[in-house]
């Protein structure tokens, strides 16, 4: 049985037990230093009395206090050893637990986004079709009023800041008729990215 085995029993070998026991054999030293202390005054009194009992009895205190503090000494080698090799194994298990949830937090994530990113891109994509036909008729309305003498309101087509479906809106022909473009052009870019995601 080693000196770990002797010292945590049943314990749980763990850096918290270990510098658990290692904080509770120093404590035990220092009871150990202080019997000593206490021991040579009684040694003193002894010899000053001529007491040969009393004398030996102060020197087996002391005696048995230095063989208790080299065997704590020993131990707290023992454990701090153990601690160090403790340590590295609980980081080691703790990295190893981190990556396993890094991993699945990956693997949910991707699940969300297959079922929730295509139908967002979808509505994105029509949203942005929408911008460009408000676009178009807003033109398209500015064109007939320089036409016919009548006054246009100024406005910008609401975008809720997304960007143009394309980067740019074409131009509206001579006939001042709009220019759609194919509806597959306006979601072009989201549906992409949507099949991207599966």
């Amino acid at each position: 049985m080693s000196i770990i085995d002797t010292l945590l029993g049943r314990k749980k070998r763990s850096t918290a037990t270990l510098a658990d026991e290692i904080a509770k054999q120093e404590h035990a030293i220092s009871d150990s230093k202080a019997r000593i202390e206490q021991a040579k005054l009684a040694r003193q009194a002894a010899m000053d009395a001529m007491d040969d009992a009393g004398h030996k009895d102060a020197d087996e205190v002391i005696a048995a206090a230095h063989r208790d503090i080299e065997r704590r000494e020993h131990a707290i080698e023992a454990l701090k050893v153990a601690h160090a090799e403790r340590e590295a194994v609980e980081v080691r298990e703790a990295y190893r637990a981190a990556v396993a949830d890094a991993l699945k937090a990956n693997d949910a994530l991707a699940a969300r986004i297959r079922a929730e990113y295509t139908p967002a891109a979808k509505t994105i994509a029509a949203l942005m079709e929408e911008i460009l036909r408000s676009e178009y008729r807003r033109r398209a309305l500015l064109k007939q009023a320089q036409e016919i003498g009548e006054p246009m309101p100024e406005y910008r087509v609401a975008s809720g800041g997304l960007p143009s479906a394309l980067g740019t809106i074409p131009s509206i022909d001579g006939s001042g008729s709009p220019l759609y473009l194919n509806p597959e052009e306006a979601r072009k870019h989201h549906l992409a990215l949507a099949s991207m995601a599966l």
